[in-house]
């Protein structure tokens, strides 16, 4: 067993069949057209499928930066409006830095 500290080693315990999980399918995320000052919306369907794709984002956001020469920075939030559920992508500048 783990403790707050360490990390127990297991051996020969079996891994579970099927999927690890499914991959949150993402259109194509306008980051490089973006702008200080802009966001976009991806809408989800409940507090779930938020968490998911926050997460996507997230990481589909990483790989952009990673990749590209964007000097752009880009703050990702959950977001709920008018009995909407959704994650929301703004473009800041090098002074609102915060993924």
């Amino acid at each position: 067993m783990s403790t707050a500290n360490t990390v127990l080693i297991e051996t020969n315990v079996p891994v579970p069949e099927g999927k690890q999980h499914e991959k949150e399918p993402l259109p194509s995320l306008p980051l490089k057209q973006m702008q200080p000052g802009q966001s976009f919306l991806l809408e989800t369907r409940d507090e779930e499928h938020t968490r998911r794709k926050l997460s996507a984002v997230r990481s589909a956001i990483a790989r952009f930066v990673q990749t590209t020469n964007q000097t752009n920075k880009f703050r990702v939030f959950k977001w709920f409006e008018n009995g909407r559920f959704g994650v929301r992508v703004f473009c800041v500048s090098d002074d609102e830095t915060d993924q």
